[in-house]
């Protein structure tokens, strides 16, 4: 199959019904603006193959929404695609029936973990991992309750990290900082902070994690140095706005001139 040449935007309805549910007939207009949750916020294009999340600002194509709800890479996207059965199977190219992979020989990656930060619910059970890999890559997973992992979030509840200390601080008038990965929020812990952050970085911003922070005293975000960065903190400020008491933004830039991009 030849990816390049494949016209995902094809694939937006079943993808949409499949991870969304039912669309909302009242609110949509088919086929360029039909909307699903109850107040209509998510919107999909289906002559486009585009969808946009009204609350949190943000959209794309047919991967995106899969990366979006699932988590993962493009890859992670293409394999849940072909598990769905909406494209075929990778084509073997060595008559074997298996995977004939660029590394050659067994077909194993050459990335390792470098680390995975553990997403806990309330009551510190662990719910999934995000993953950081070296060469720098990231995905997602979540137990498969036998002591194993599924490379995906498929039906998962998405939470902040370490959420457990979150409620704590909001419950003690804590500051919290919000950072842009789980490694920053680790080096605030550090040095003595309550940081936390959202699975798949940048614009991954869901509404559902501001409830986890309504009524916190002072909320402290923290982006990266880049346009993404800068956005993201942006979206997050607004979709606090009215759920913590105080909401900061820390311009790193402002106070730390050689502040690498």
């Amino acid at each position: 199959m030849n990816i390049g040449s494949f016209d995902f935007a094809t694939l937006m309805e079943p993808v949409a019904r499949r991870l969304l549910g039912e669309q909302n007939k009242r609110l949509s207009k088919p086929p360029k603006d039909v909307r699903f949750g109850t107040y209509g916020s998510m919107s999909i294009n289906l002559e486009t193959g585009q969808f946009f999340d009204h609350e949190a600002n943000v959209g794309g194509g047919v991967l995106d929404l899969i990366n979006r709800e699932c988590g993962g890479t493009r890859r992670d996207a293409m394999d849940w695609l072909r598990r769905e059965g909406l494209i075929p199977e990778r084509a073997s190219s060595n008559g074997s029936g298996k995977e004939e992979r660029p590394n050659g020989g067994n077909g194993a990656s050459s990335r390792k973990i470098a680390k995975a930060f553990d997403y806990l619910d309330e009551f510190g059970v662990l719910l999934y991992q995000s993953v950081r890999y070296e060469p720098k890559d990231f995905s997602q997973r979540r137990p498969d309750g036998n002591g194993g992992w599924i490379d995906n979030l498929d039906g998962v509840r998405r939470v902040l990290y370490r959420l457990p200390e979150v409620i704590a601080a909001v419950e003690a008038g804590k500051t919290i900082a919000i950072c842009e990965g789980e490694k920053d929020a680790d080096n605030l812990r550090e040095l003595g902070f309550v940081a936390t952050t959202c699975p798949m970085g940048a614009g991954k911003w869901h509404p559902t994690y501001n409830e986890f922070l309504r009524g916190a005293d002072d909320v402290v975000i923290v982006g990266d140095n880049d346009d993404a960065g800068r956005k993201h903190v942006q979206d997050v400020a607004q979709q606090l706005a009215g759920v913590a008491k105080r909401i900061r933004v820390l311009d790193l830039v402002a106070q730390w001139k050689e502040c690498p991009h």
